[in-house]
């Protein structure tokens, strides 16, 4: 199923409104983990359109893995960014 321009734009208001930001919880280099398999450690590459994308720490798979906010967890506790 396609879905025209007017479809989207009702669907994706956020992505498809211009001059409206979208906040990133974590940075670009920040070490965080996928919340289903917290013995991973990923990298944040990249913040667009709500999405982080992300790579293996230690580097060994060289694609890129692309996760909401929700589904990630920081390895930082409060008492370390205090």
């Amino acid at each position: 199923m396609k879905l025209n321009a007017k479809v989207m734009k009702e669907i994706y208001p956020l992505v498809t409104q211009p001059g409206i930001a979208l906040k990133s919880k974590f940075e670009d280099g920040e070490v965080v983990f996928e919340r289903i398999r917290p013995d991973q450690k990923l990298v944040i590459s990249s913040f667009t359109n709500g999405l982080y994308y992300c790579k293996t720490l230690g580097g060994r798979v060289k694609k890129a893995f692309v996760y909401f906010e929700r589904e990630l967890g920081s390895t930082t506790t409060a008492t370390e960014k205090a």
